[in-house]
């Protein structure tokens, strides 16, 4: 069973669509080290892209020559959601997805400079 919701492309912008399409390999070049990818904690399963899934994991299976290939999934608003159920998210996510996860909340400088500090 996939934890990746298939997406309904009726929502989603032709701007949006062209960057997956066209500049986004172009950005996982032999350049990229590390990708942050940003979501909402209120909805960390239907804000995952099926095709940016996909691009990244071509990127990895291309990168794999002992360089750093790091994906960091930023979870915003995090003060939303009590601790105990970013514990839970975070142990969950990290038994289906190959990614590191960090929650994170703008109005906490603490959260920022953790994310600094991963990179």
């Amino acid at each position: 069973m996939s934890l990746i919701p298939s997406a309904s492309k009726s929502w989603f912008p032709g701007h949006m669509a062209t960057f997956l399409r066209n500049q986004l390999p172009t950005l996982l070049s032999a350049q990229v080290d590390v990708v942050l990818e940003v979501r909402d904690v209120r909805m960390p399963l239907t804000s995952i892209h099926p095709d940016l899934e996909g691009i990244l994991s071509q990127w990895r299976e291309r990168r794999k020559t002992g360089r750093v290939c790091e994906r960091i999934v930023v979870y915003t608003k995090r003060d939303l959601v009590d601790t105990e159920g970013q514990e839970a998210l975070g142990k969950a996510l990290s038994k289906h997805f190959d990614h590191h996860t960090h929650f994170n909340s703008n109005s906490k400088p603490k959260d920022l400079k953790a994310l600094h500090g991963m990179l």
